[in-house]
């Protein structure tokens, strides 16, 4: 009777050990597929986070980017309605009205195209479906910022020559030939600003070319060595040189090449290869 009752001890003790032992797998098993759960959730908010900074400093950017680019336009309007309001001279009174509805009508339809902003960060396709007429562009940049150089006693011309053709992205390469206008008429006062468009070896190269104040030796070594400087993905555009910093980091976007040249016996020769 002892044998039997201590065998039916162990046995019950061994059942129990058992069930314990299963129990605890589950259980391990359970708080494993809870880790698992848990780490897979940790990862998801990390990359919802990643997410929203990146929304957050591409918004902050294209806010930047937007502002840079009408200011100029807008100071314009704003000096020459100062001009207007001044003057009781009627003929002057007119050239004033005629300049402020040129520039107006050209910064309307520069406002129109602000929804291609939207892609300058973002795109991926750098490239266009179909190809697109390039020359296009120079006159709109030409004719949204004639009115302002002529102010300065400044004239654009347009050099090209022939039609050139391209799928690269129009909006970054508007936006790139904007700001690089944008800082030649800022700088030139009683000259000259030349644009062109060549073909050369299946490369289009874009010249912009200015007779003012020009870049100083160091100035051009600083942004090519921004334009080089291969960590350069999304840099800070706060500060001066907003709208080169803009270009160099939109240039790199279309695998393209930027260089910046004296032109003698004053200004800056500015080219975009691609």
């Amino acid at each position: 009777m002892a044998i039997i009752f201590l065998a039916a001890i162990v046995v019950i003790i061994q059942v129990t050990t058992n069930f314990l032992r299963v129990k605890n797998k589950a259980l391990k098993k359970i708080v494993h597929n809870k880790n698992s759960e848990l780490k897979e959730t940790s990862l998801t908010l990390e990359v919802v986070k990643n997410d929203l900074q990146r929304e957050t400093e591409y918004q902050k950017k294209l806010v930047e980017t937007i502002s840079h680019d009408i200011t100029t336009p807008i100071r314009f309007i704003a000096m020459l309605s100062q001009k207007l309001y001044e003057s009781d001279d009627v003929e002057l009174q007119k050239k004033y009205f005629d300049s402020i509805y040129k520039s107006s009508e050209q910064l309307y339809q520069f406002t129109l195209n602000l929804k291609e902003y939207t892609e300058l960060y973002k795109a991926e396709d750098i490239f266009e479906e179909k190809e697109y007429l390039l020359n296009r562009i120079l006159e709109i940049k030409k004719k949204l910022f004639w009115e302002i150089a002529k102010e300065r006693g400044t004239v654009i011309v347009n050099s090209t020559e022939s039609e050139v053709y391209t799928k690269v992205s129009e909006s970054i390469l508007s936006a790139i030939i904007h700001n690089v206008l944008d800082n030649a008429v800022k700088n030139t006062f009683k000259g000259d600003i030349t644009l062109a468009i060549t073909e050369n070896k299946q490369k289009i190269i874009i010249t912009i070319t200015d007779t003012g104040a020009g870049m100083s030796t160091e100035q051009m070594t600083v942004y090519m060595n921004l334009f080089r400087n291969p960590k350069l993905e999304t840099p800070s555009f706060k500060g001066k040189g907003l709208g080169l910093h803009m270009v160099i980091h939109l240039v790199k976007k279309i695998g393209a090449e930027i260089s910046f040249k004296q032109n003698f016996p004053q200004g800056t020769v500015v080219e975009i290869i691609f």
